[in-house]
């Protein structure tokens, strides 16, 4: 397992959005999290984005909107 962390928010949703969105009744904070950081909220601070991943599979997801 490794963790990928990530400064970039639309690479960040691009890497885990499949992830999320398989199970996205669970998943529906991270979502809307990654969805308000795209638009520009909480921009007065970077937000830490990790995926984990194990063989190349995400198989979790952390993030905080302000570090």
């Amino acid at each position: 397992m490794e963790i990928d962390f990530h400064d970039d928010v639309d690479a960040f949703a691009a890497a885990v959005g499949p992830y999320l969105e398989a199970h996205e009744a669970e998943n529906t904070l991270p979502i809307g999290i990654i969805a308000a950081l795209r638009s520009g909220q909480y921009a007065d601070h970077p937000p830490l984005l990790a995926a984990i991943e194990d063989a190349g599979r995400t198989v979790a997801v952390a993030l905080r909107p302000t570090a």
